[in-house]
This record gives structure tokens, sequence and C-alpha cells, in this order.
């Protein structure tokens, strides 16, 4: 699915695209509160700012999402779903998380100015 083609020839990823991801979450400053949860969900981030922004039509963001979803059982024993559940708030249909959910998904901490 992520393969290059004519249409989708910036489908290039490498070394690069990985040490962006480790570089993100590297950034964040030590905590005593961060547990496996967040750490999920600042991978899940990057991993979507470096590589999902790229993603151009809808059945490669279906893709990666499940990719994701399954990386995160594999790797980290936690459930995506679970994980991301407040990524459903206001939604009817409990389901599974969907690459739209995924759009809401935000990274920050504004309890402290650092500035």
């Amino acid at each position: 699915v992520l393969l290059p083609t004519p249409k989708k020839s910036h489908y290039t990823f490498n070394l690069r695209d990985f040490s962006r991801v480790i570089q993100g979450i590297m950034l964040i400053p030590a905590s005593d509160d961060f547990n496996t949860t967040g750490l999920v969900k600042l991978w899940v981030h990057e991993s979507l700012r470096v590589i999902g922004d790229r993603l151009i039509d809808d059945e490669g963001r279906a893709w990666f999402c499940e990719f994701q979803r399954k990386m995160v059982a594999k790797h980290f024993s936690a459930n995506f779903d679970k994980v991301f559940v407040s990524l459903k708030r206001g939604r009817d249909n409990g389901g599974a998380i969907t690459p739209q959910d995924m759009r809401n998904l935000f990274f920050g901490d504004y309890r402290y100015t650092y500035s």
C-alpha cells in the first residue's frame, strides 16, 4: 500500500524518517508520571506526524492506522482502542478508532509555561 508510484512518488521512507520519529519522542522531558500509555500516544503521534502526513488517500490512512494498532499490541502490549478511548468521545457508535479519529490526536502539555 505504501509503495511509491507515479501518483505517490513521495512514498519513499528511509532511516531519516525513523530518526525523526525517535527524535520527537526524545524531546519529551523526563517525568515521573510518564507511563506506557503516554509513550504509546507519543509514538503514534510522532509516527503520524512524520509518516501519516504524507499519506494522500483513505486506503493508505486506513492501512497505517491498522499497522499502528498491530504494533501497539505487539511491542507495547497495550490495547490501541483503550489507549485512545478519549478520541471516541461524543460518538454514538463505540467501534474501533478510525483514521479520522486519529486526526484529532494532539500531544502536548499546557500545565506549565516553559518560556
